[in-house]
């Protein structure tokens, strides 16, 4: 079997090593022998500035020329790994009938900051590999290149996107969210059952997306001070985190919820990793034209990761309107698997609850960066609760807490 995977050959040490997550293994496991320790005006440096004869490496085609652009981080949920931006226009030595090589003249790198930790762009690197050989079946996800310790080069998609914004207001429409989620079925389909693959996020790597810290993380991750104040923003729901934490636990609910089903996910969806492309360009004609950007949280997990994570951020007003974006997934997503003889292995019903929990978990996140400066007053505390449309019965009630309970037995 492949040692993309890790397979079963792999020796007792070698998996220990992997399984302890000791980023310079795992980059030198997948044949990456350059140095990891950053020399001069390179990845990893301040001072690095992509350059066609550094592209020309990377890429193995012949760049001839090359205009750099670095763009600022915008910071929050919509960016904060804290990485260098570059938008790069290059020009290849290509040829009459294929000038570029079949590669695009637009591309978007990404480049690590010193105090960035080594496995910044593992994640990325193993799920654009994982996808850049399905060439029977074009997913809605933009291409990469070249993924290594320091940096990572994608598609640019910026001069395809449509014109008209969609997410002005912070949120999805329900019809837009319907496409959206047709696209996230179309990837979790593609990858569905996949086993965990070396490089990826684990759950305890993943946590800190849902408020949990500890010295795995450069930075710490949450306190218990900053998991408290989210914890009570949550008011009558708060005593179920209580018991989802403390009582199951949320690595145990994260491995029943992958018993029932695993995917490639992205692992930290939300609209600013989506992006909207011109309707009739022929880029959307042929990989469609809603396209998922930014594998770096990516993880191999339950579908409802994802699922339950983007729904906080739907138009939706009412549990009508949510359950039927759920369907428009769950119809696009068994489609796609029954139409090769693959049985889901799990009921729309069973998803629901999973993506109440995803869901959840999710709002513990927005609910710490909403009070990381320290408590809220009780008016932006109850505006904020509005704005995520917090209620008796969203995004998790005692029924369901108990339908959880039920389930894992």
């Amino acid at each position: 079997s492949s040692p993309f995977t890790g397979s079963q050959t792999q020796s007792v040490e070698h998996s220990n090593a992997m399984d302890g997550h000791d980023p310079e293994a795992i980059w030198k496991h997948y044949g990456y022998v350059e140095s990891l320790e950053s020399h001069g005006s390179m990845p990893g440096t301040l001072e690095f500035i992509p350059t066609k004869e550094w592209l020309t490496q990377k890429l193995k085609v012949p760049v001839t020329d090359l205009v750099v652009e670095e763009k600022k981080s915008d910071g929050g949920l919509g960016g904060i790994s804290g990485a260098r931006y570059f938008n790069c226009h290059a020009t290849y030595a290509g040829s009459e009938l294929h000038p570029t090589l079949g590669l695009p003249t637009e591309l978007f790198v990404k480049v690590r900051q010193p105090m960035q930790p080594l496995d910044e762009f593992l994640p990325e690197m193993v799920a654009g590999s994982l996808s850049k050989n399905i060439v029977t079946d074009v997913l809605p996800i933009a291409r990469t290149f070249w993924g290594g310790p320091h940096s990572v080069i994608c598609e640019n998609l910026k001069d395809q996107l449509s014109a008209r914004s969609w997410k002005e207001t912070g949120r999805v429409s329900v019809s837009d969210a319907k496409h959206i989620f047709a696209a996230y079925a179309h990837i979790h389909a593609a990858f569905w059952k996949l086993p965990h693959t070396i490089g990826l996020k684990t759950f305890a790597q993943w946590d800190q997306l849902i408020g949990e810290g500890g010295p795995q993380y450069a930075d710490g991750g949450w306190t218990e001070e900053e998991r408290e104040r989210a914890y009570a923003l949550f008011g009558p729901h708060r005593h179920l985190l209580d018991k989802m934490r403390g009582e199951i636990g949320l690595a145990k609910i994260f491995q029943h919820l992958s018993s029932h089903a695993t995917t490639l996910c992205q692992g930290d969806a939300h609209p600013g990793q989506v992006l909207k492309l011109k309707k009739h360009s022929s880029y959307a004609e042929e990989h469609g034209r809603w396209q998922i950007i930014d594998f770096g949280q990516a993880i191999v997990a339950n579908p409802a990761i994802d699922i339950g994570s983007f729904m906080l951020y739907v138009d939706a007003k009412d549990v009508d309107e949510r359950n039927d974006c759920l369907k428009t997934y769950w119809d696009a997503l068994t489609g796609r698997l029954l139409a090769k003889g693959v049985n889901p292995g799990l009921t729309f019903e069973q998803f629901q609850l999973h993506v109440k929990v995803a869901c959840t978990w999710r709002l513990i996140l927005i609910f710490c960066f909403s009070s990381s400066d320290g408590p809220l007053s009780e008016d932006d505390a109850n505006t904020l609760r509005e704005e995520m449309r917090l209620s008796e019965d969203f995004p998790l009630d005692q029924q369901a807490y108990n339908a959880l309970v039920e389930q894992m037995k």
